[in-house]
């Protein structure tokens, strides 16, 4: 018990995010959200794939820390067992994958309950381990952010979840934002090919990549450019064959 109440203190420290950086990253994402050019940019890119871009979303801040402790409890990182997950906590906070991670801004979109519903079945791990439940503390944390994302995905919103970090100068981030936007307009268009394999994820990101890029007029890259090949078609051709992929994908994962 004495280790747990030492890495609950480090939890709740860890997760905090100051006031000045929580309303600078708030003013950032309301000043994108009312320029009616960047979401008019997103839907022509969108059209021009052949994808469907009435999506409503809702962003969400919070400290990087936060958010990558939040991904760790939804699977990601090697946390293939959630209960082995929740006891293990303690050192994936002292990975390099964690310590490196949160001295950037990221972002994650959700646009799937099954996200929340592992990070809840890992802080049900975490109170049968004795972690503290009450009101505060780091489960009563991550079980609000869950409680606010799943009201939000309920109401046919997509949530994108922006982790600001302490170390890195917070510039504007619409690239950051167009980037999670893709992944949302791609999910509601039944695009989502983690959702078939979590080895497929890379699919997705490419996927993500390859039309943000057309947004920022940022270099290629390397997750994308398996895309940039077996895209150059005409557009409305492009869904189809993204379409015939995941469907293939789809029925060979089910049968194996």
């Amino acid at each position: 018990m004495k280790f747990i109440k030492h890495t609950e203190n480090q939890l709740k420290k860890t997760i905090k995010l100051s006031v000045q950086l929580q309303k600078e990253a708030e003013s950032l994402v309301n000043q994108h959200r009312k320029e009616k050019t960047i979401l008019k940019k997103i839907k022509q890119i969108s059209n021009s794939f052949w994808l469907k871009c009435d999506i409503q979303f809702d962003v969400i801040i919070v400290s990087a820390e936060k958010k990558y402790l939040f991904n760790y409890l939804s699977g990601a990182f090697g946390n293939k067992n959630l209960q082995k997950g929740a006891k293990k906590l303690s050192e994936f906070m002292h990975d390099t994958r964690f310590t490196d991670g949160i001295q950037h801004l990221t972002a994650r979109a959700i646009g799937d309950k099954n996200i929340i519903d592992k990070v809840i079945c890992s802080l049900n791990h975490l109170s049968k381990l004795g972690y503290s439940t009450n009101k505060g503390s780091f489960f009563a944390e991550i079980e609000s952010l869950c409680s606010d994302m799943t009201q939000k995905l309920k109401s046919d919103k997509g949530v994108i979840l922006v982790g600001v970090s302490s170390t890195e100068k917070l510039e504007p981030f619409d690239r950051l934002l167009a980037h999670e936007i893709f992944h949302l307009v791609l999910i509601a268009n039944g695009i989502w090919f983690q959702g078939i394999k979590e080895k497929y994820a890379d699919l997705d990101e490419g996927l993500a990549i390859l039309l943000e890029r057309r947004y920022s007029k940022r270099r290629k890259d390397i997750v994308a450019w398996f895309w940039e090949e077996n895209l150059m078609l005409d557009k409305d051709a492009r869904i189809k064959k993204i379409k015939k992929m995941y469907n293939d994908l789809k029925k060979w994962g089910s049968d194996s």
